[in-house]
């Protein structure tokens, strides 16, 4: 069973965009690890106010919904341990299939089993102020919502010089109407652009 006690001094911050936007980036600056900080326009909720929406950009442990996934595949496939799966999943061929095509399988087979599998395996026996680098699907955020009693903040990055996945794919596409505490963009342009695709945050206020 999930133990959920041990999580009572965690605060969670969800980070949500497509895929090459930079969602690991982010996390790496805000933890001081990359020399470059991008200057990003912060848009909040116009019903929920920030004390200091400063708090998004301070420092936590990264962790991952997909590391355990990745791990797992990487074993039953026979690659190295240090295998780059993200550089690799779109290119590398491998049992007939694209690598992404054995982590969605995989994913698919152990989310039938468990729909919070994945995000049991990232939050088990972590604490302290934490940032998923790799949200995907509103279950998860049902999940957390319902038995992780921590303060979550949902954000999502948008660079409008990202080019928008195919439709099919569902990993990209789930959250897509979901509504989250806070809107990172790249530019001014880049805010009217990201309410073109994501209309729901049409009313969100400016806060730098």
């Amino acid at each position: 069973m999930f133990s959920f006690h041990r999580l009572s001094k965690m605060t969670l911050r969800l980070i949500t965009a497509y895929t090459r936007t930079g969602k690991d980036t982010f996390v790496d600056q805000v933890n001081g690890q990359l020399d470059y900080i991008h200057p990003w326009i912060v848009f909040t909720h116009p019903n929920k106010p920030m004390d200091d929406y400063k708090e998004i950009f301070a420092p936590g442990n990264k962790l991952s919904f997909a590391a355990s996934l990745k791990k797992t595949v990487v074993q039953n496939l026979g690659l190295p341990e240090d295998f780059d799966v993200e550089a690799n999943k779109d290119t590398y061929m491998i049992e007939g299939k694209l690598l992404r095509q054995h982590l969605i399988e995989y994913a698919f087979q152990m989310r039938q089993i468990d729909q919070a599998f994945f995000v049991k395996e990232a939050l088990r026996d972590m604490n302290g102020d934490c940032i998923v680098s790799d949200f995907r699907f509103i279950d998860e955020y049902e999940f957390i919502a319902a038995h992780v009693k921590v303060p979550v903040t949902t954000i999502r990055l948008f660079r409008s010089s990202v080019e928008v996945p195919p439709p099919h794919i569902i990993s990209e596409h789930d959250l897509d109407e979901f509504e989250t505490d806070v809107l990172l963009v790249s530019s001014d342009q880049s805010y009217d652009i990201a309410c073109d695709h994501f209309p729901q945050y049409r009313s969100y206020v400016r806060q730098n």
